[in-house]
């Protein structure tokens, strides 16, 4: 049976290179299984931010490959850096 970590709802509005070990704080709490994370609040993120998802997908891949990552909420221009990132291969953008 696949584990289901808490859903973390990200508090910063921006992540960007400034915060990104706040990002790291945040999503430490995720466990292999299937992770949620919300990103009602945010309103920008940078390749910084990026880079901090795909780690920490690579961390709960390591640990159970089926692990997966739902990103959540995202506002149409956060949504769209997503897509321009070509992240929908490797998360879940709902």
């Amino acid at each position: 049976m696949r584990t289901v970590s808490p859903a973390v709802i990200l508090q910063s509005a921006e992540y960007d290179v400034q915060n990104s070990a706040a990002l790291e704080r945040e999503l430490a709490v995720l466990a292999p299984g299937r992770c949620v994370i919300d990103f009602r609040n945010v309103s920008y993120i940078d390749s910084t931010g990026i880079a901090q998802l795909v780690r920490v997908l690579k961390r709960l891949m390591l640990s159970d490959p089926s692990s997966t990552i739902v990103l959540s909420n995202a506002r149409p221009h956060v949504h769209k850096v997503f897509v321009i990132a070509n992240l929908h291969r490797l998360f879940i953008i709902e």
